[in-house]
């Protein structure tokens, strides 16, 4: 897995690559968005365009970011997630709990209030 992130005034956006499983690096990804949230921003856009594959661990990870986003009276949504991704985040209900957008675009727009 690859990740990159770009920081904008009001929000962040996280590009993914490859499986994005768990790991190390989702551990270094939350500390981000939690030093983040300290800092004041409470917009996260995660972009899957790149995304193959998603794992339990990651799914534990989004609730954990969104609720916590909630509470800072912020939001997370996710952006051009592949077929083979929202059929898993259909089948666990993410797609009930979590903003999903069909690009980057839409879910800047969703952001904006």
């Amino acid at each position: 897995m690859e990740y990159r992130y770009d920081s904008c005034p009001d929000y962040v956006v996280f590009t993914v690559e490859g499986l994005f499983i768990g790991g190390e690096d989702i551990n270094k990804i939350y500390a981000f968005i939690q030093e983040q949230i300290k800092n004041g921003t409470k917009k996260i856009i995660f972009d899957f365009e790149k995304v193959s594959y998603i794992g339990s661990v990651v799914i534990s990870f989004l609730i954990k970011i969104n609720d916590e986003l909630i509470d800072a009276s912020g939001k997370v949504v996710l952006c051009n997630v592949s077929p083979s991704v929202m059929e898993i985040f259909k089948i666990t209900k993410m797609n009930l709990i979590l903003s999903i957008f069909d690009s980057k675009e839409k879910a800047i727009q969703a952001l904006a209030w």
